[in-house]
């Protein structure tokens, strides 16, 4: 009996486990990937199969056979493992074919494909490192396909040989060894990559500026102006914002271009209190992203702007997003008290869109709300946007909250808007970003 048990139990093992590299073998693997094409349709998440293949293993293993062949093949999986998440599952095919699940990326596809890239560069690195195999120094060459899942009508099998497919568009990818099955997706990480590169070119050749959008009180006074950024592209000219402030923030390039804004912001308003600005000035709006609020030594580089420059810290509002509030409140509460102390004041951007706005606000340390843009746009042809801005607009005035308006651009939003209270305001109506010349125009204006 126990003859038979031990049996048994080796045949389980040798169906699921490969005997060289003590990996999960194919059986495993694509019952691994229909569970978790599964669960991410369900949670609506990407997920990756990183296809591997070891160049010089074949000719290894053919003039030493299984005596440095087998080794290597469990060197190699060793390695792979060590690069490996906690969730992530690795399995070996046959011969140097090895796959790594990647399971619950991101949400938007082209999150999930960078992640899922940077996993396999950070792979790709270490294979190349010398084995020492026996005695004998052994350096690889991989090459790599990658394939993103769900998809609709592709099976375990389909998506499998979709990645190892991939490895065919090699000498035509955008990334040396690695290839994508979908070349569209490869295409547009490479834009991403060129356009984080030409950011930083950018930051080094002073191709930013700031320009200025102002914001009026009800008598149409210049009350303020948020300090915007423009980038003319050395080759390119204009590069609209919505292009790449969303690469930067997706990468560290947001924090020195950020700390440019902060710097160039603190400066210009120097300068204007050097030449006397205006008693009725009261603001010049920066933003500022999580990541740079969350920073280490965030506080005491705004501390040192504030001393080098000896702006009136009061007349400095900082924009931050919902987003930091709900997910890292404790550290943001404490980081915003530490700059209030200063005389800084704090505005909630694009106030109503996260999905906890209303909860938080009692305990917040912010003076402003600014209502997000969206909610004006069809301000005078959608009800259910009127209900929901004259909501925020007596919520603000409960809580002794000044609140700002952006995105007015007709005289039947901003009517609209000073009869249920609003008191300020932004827009095309209001004025488009100014340059720094036009702007100063505008502010020292004789009346």
């Amino acid at each position: 009996m126990s003859n038979y048990k031990e049996q048994q139990d080796k045949l389980i093992y040798q169906a699921q486990l490969d005997a060289v590299t003590q990996l999960p073998n194919r059986n495993q693997l694509l019952a691994h990937i229909e569970k978790v094409s599964s669960r991410a349709k369900y949670q609506n998440l990407y997920c990756a199969i990183v296809f591997i293949e070891c160049n010089q293993y074949k000719s290894i293993h053919d003039f030493d056979g299984n005596y440095r062949g087998d080794p290597l093949l469990y060197d190699i999986a060793r390695r792979i493992e060590k690069i490996k998440a906690e969730h992530d599952f690795i399995a070996h095919l046959s011969g140097s074919e090895f796959v790594a699940v990647l399971p619950d990326l991101h949400k938007q596809q082209d999150k999930a494909t960078e992640v899922a890239l940077e996993f396999t560069q950070k792979l790709d690195k270490s294979l190349k490192e010398v084995f020492v195999i026996e005695g004998k120094e052994i350096i690889l060459s991989c090459a790599f396909g990658i394939e993103l899942f769900p998809m609709a009508d592709c099976n375990a099998n389909d998506l499998l040989r979709q990645s190892q497919k991939a490895i065919i568009f090699s000498d035509e990818n955008h990334f040396s060894n690695i290839s994508f099955f979908t070349k569209e997706i490869e295409e547009k990480i490479q834009k991403r990559k060129q356009l984080q590169k030409q950011i930083h070119h950018g930051l080094d050749n002073d191709e930013f500026s700031l320009y200025f959008q102002p914001r009026v009180d009800i008598e149409g006074n210049l009350i303020g102006a948020e300090a915007l950024i423009r980038w003319m592209h050395g080759s390119q000219g204009w590069v609209n914002p919505s292009e790449f402030i969303p690469v930067a923030e997706d990468s560290s390039l947001i924090l020195p271009l950020g700390d440019w804004i902060l710097k160039t912001a603190f400066k210009q308003l120097a300068e204007w209190q050097t030449i006397g600005l205006p008693d009725t000035f009261t603001r010049l709006s920066i933003n500022v992203s999580p990541n740079q609020l969350l920073q280490v030594g965030f506080t005491d580089l705004i501390k040192e702007y504030l001393e080098s420059t000896k702006v009136d810290a009061n007349r400095i509002e900082i924009e931050i997003t919902e987003e930091v509030l709900i997910n890292y409140k404790a550290l943001a509460i404490n980081k915003i008290n530490r700059l209030r102390e200063l005389g800084f004041c704090f505005a909630i951007d694009d106030f109503g869109t996260g999905y906890s706005s209303f909860s938080y606000l009692s305990v917040l340390p912010v003076s402003t709300l600014k209502i997000d843009q969206s909610f004006i746009a069809d301000l005078m042809q959608n009800e259910n946007q009127q209900v929901i801005v004259t909501m925020i607009i007596k919520m603000a005035q409960s809580l002794k909250l000044e609140v700002v308006a952006e995105g007015v651009e007709s005289q039947q939003q901003l009517t609209f808007l000073i009869e249920k209270g609003c008191t300020q305001f932004q827009g095309y109506l209001v004025g488009l970003p100014m340059a720094k010349q036009e702007f100063q125009t505008l502010l020292f204006k004789k009346t």
